[in-house]
């Protein structure tokens, strides 16, 4: 679907109209239907595809989960010196999450991107939901972006909202 077809633009209407639909006091399923309307955008570019997106999606939600919670386990054990062996541990742990998750993503996109294997049916904006994606799992390694609360205010409706390829450049999180 362009982003200049009459298409897209009923699409995005349809979107804007059951979103606003929603009351105020029910705003959390608000989330629900940019995500719905974010998968079926990606669907009806190339539904082969769409592993991608929920691989990223996943990916990062679950990385940024168990930094957050190793973060907390760190905090808990205060900055004693009889803790300080756990406390490099579980950096080590931090640090190996981390670097998994990137390797992974940028691995994906390097293999999907750069080796020509799938440059016919490559998915839409793949460079752009990885780089958003590694950058929200970055600001919650380095302290800088809290971990959001669930999957469904997380990732989910960050990574794959149809509406930020318009926008132009990667914008911070809180966007």
């Amino acid at each position: 679907m362009s982003f200049t077809s009459i298409a897209y633009l009923l699409f995005t209407a349809g979107c804007a109209v059951i979103y606003y639909l929603i009351p105020r006091r029910a705003s959390r399923y608000q989330y629900f239907v940019l995500l719905i309307f974010s998968y079926v955008f990606y669907l009806l570019n190339g539904p082969a595809l769409i592993f991608f997106l929920l691989f990223t999606t996943f990916s990062t939600f679950f990385a940024a989960r168990l930094l957050d919670r190793l973060e907390d386990r760190m905090k808990q054990l205060g900055r004693g010196a009889e803790n300080k062996a756990r406390r490099q541990k579980i950096r080590k742990k931090k640090k190996a999450i981390f670097i998994l998750c990137l390797v992974l993503n940028f691995g994906m996109l390097f293999f999907l991107k750069y080796l020509d294997v799938w440059t016919w049916a490559l998915p839409l904006g793949i460079s752009f939901y990885t780089f958003q994606s590694m950058g929200y799992l970055i600001d919650v390694f380095t302290g800088e972006e809290p971990m959001r609360s669930s999957i469904r205010q997380d990732t989910c409706s960050l990574c794959p909202f149809f509406r930020r390829f318009c926008r132009g450049r990667l914008g911070d999180m809180s966007a």
